[in-house]
């Protein structure tokens, strides 16, 4: 539920191992107990032995993905301790590395939001002065100062929305009171993204057009 939470007032979020199964879970995606009995083919070592503070396998970074540019390159050394992993990714999220035995590693959101999940220990490497995780701790400081700035600025202005569709959907059963999946705009969702005010559209369908032109149905002041 804080996951959800979290995602629909576009608070930062980064999950660390368990917590990207948590964000995979909460949003509708499918999670492996065990790697080394339900996945197919021979597993890697997922529990390493090393400290905590070493890589014991890399990862292959998808190179249209946040991750690769904060790290800018493809393989990624990186820890491991775990024998759970995302299965398949909740809608929303895409993948964006993987380890060499096909194991999902990281993933992030696909719609623009400000999530991003690793399936690594990455604050575990400055334990051995290792700064090399801290493109993501970076990123995830620069989003949260920019979401305390946006959460600054609206609590000072008046934001309108000029033009809003929702009155299309009021005849399908909309509740406007409350988060409703049908509609972008309803109260739930003005509260928490700060918005102040809409103005509804006054929809008008198109009927059957006839041969006459339009503007012969006009007047004549405006026709000529």
């Amino acid at each position: 539920m804080l996951a959800k939470l979290a995602a629909d007032r576009q608070i930062p979020v980064l999950g660390i191992c368990r917590g990207i199964q948590v964000m995979n879970a909460a949003f509708g995606g499918s999670l492996y107990q065990d790697i080394h009995v339900q996945m197919e083919g021979k597993r890697i070592k997922h529990d390493q032995d090393l400290g905590r503070g070493y890589a014991s396998h890399t990862v292959r970074i998808e190179k249209d993905s946040l991750l690769y540019k904060l790290f800018e390159t493809e393989i990624l050394p990186v820890n491991s301790f775990h024998h759970q992993a995302v299965k398949e990714v909740a809608p929303g999220f895409k993948v964006t590395a993987r380890s060499s035995d096909g194991v999902i590693e990281a993933m992030e959101s696909a719609e623009c939001k400000s999530m991003m999940g690793v399936q690594w220990h990455p604050e575990c490497f400055i334990l051995e002065n290792n700064p090399c995780m801290m493109p993501v701790f970076d990123w995830l400081i620069q989003e949260s100062t920019s979401f305390r700035e946006a959460k600054r600025l609206h609590s000072r202005m008046i934001t309108l929305d000029s033009h809003c569709d929702t009155p299309m959907f009021f005849d399908q059963g909309i509740n406007f009171a409350t988060r409703d999946k049908k509609i972008l705009v309803d109260l739930h969702k003005m509260t928490e993204g700060q918005l102040d005010a809409t103005i509804m559209v006054a929809y008008l369908k198109q009927l059957e057009r006839t041969d006459e032109p339009c503007w012969r149905q006009l007047p004549k002041r405006i026709a000529s």
